[in-house]
């Protein structure tokens, strides 16, 4: 494949992943912010409930604007296509899947069925989904896209890949405090950390990602 040909995205495939991953970003600060007023004792069952419904809209968000321009995007990645195409459609279903469950359980949660129970449990499913969906990240930064400047491209991509890692982390220590809260040791500061650490990880990967995009849009 030609790559000075064929890596240039088309405006709208940049824009919706771009889209997304500032909704992300956000709902992850938002995340952030909902588990530390939750850990500074204010009414933090609420709080902890309200940040898991983030998280999940981010999730869910994010995965829709990737898989809605998940053709384009595949087009633009590097021959081999067949396996790469499925583990990035694979990582796309588990984050909209992941950001689905964690609504539905934070919902549940917010009026009072199980709170903590279901709240280490989406802890734990967004833990799985954010590892998962590291793929995306990856199979992004592969996609060798022209930038009008060297230096910002060599950055773009080390922030990509750094995030793609960081979600890894993040999410193996979500599923350990997950597990924690499920089994009853202080639960809710577990479930709130767990919550925090993602939403961590939901700020970094849309920041890097969008960042790209970003780049990408202003290109010459």
């Amino acid at each position: 494949m030609d790559h000075g040909q064929g890596v240039l995205l088309d405006r709208t495939t940049i824009f919706s992943v771009e889209s997304g991953s500032l909704i992300e970003g956000l709902t992850g600060i938002g995340g952030m912010v909902l588990a530390i007023i939750g850990l500074a004792g204010i009414i933090p069952e609420m709080m902890l409930s309200v940040a898991v419904i983030a998280i999940g809209a981010g999730l869910l968000l994010q995965g829709m604007a990737v898989a809605a321009r998940f053709s384009a995007i595949l087009s633009e990645a590097e021959a081999a296509a067949v396996q790469s195409g499925a583990e990035l459609r694979g990582s796309v279903s588990v984050e909209t899947i992941g950001g689905i469950a964690g609504i539905a359980l934070g919902i549940l949660a917010l009026i009072g069925i199980f709170p903590m129970v279901l709240n280490a449990v989406a802890a734990i499913v967004f833990g799985v989904a954010i590892i998962l969906a590291s793929r995306i990240n990856f199979r992004l930064n592969t996609l060798d896209i022209p930038y009008s400047a060297e230096r910002a491209k060599k950055l773009a991509q080390q922030a990509v890949a750094a995030s793609a890692d960081l979600q890894i982390v993040i999410g193996i220590a979500a599923i350990t405090l997950g597990v924690l809260a499920l089994v009853g040791i202080v639960p809710l500061v577990m479930a709130l950390v767990a919550v925090l650490c993602v939403g961590v990880a939901d700020f970094l990967t849309g920041a890097s990602i969008a960042g790209k995009m970003f780049l990408t849009s202003r290109q010459s």
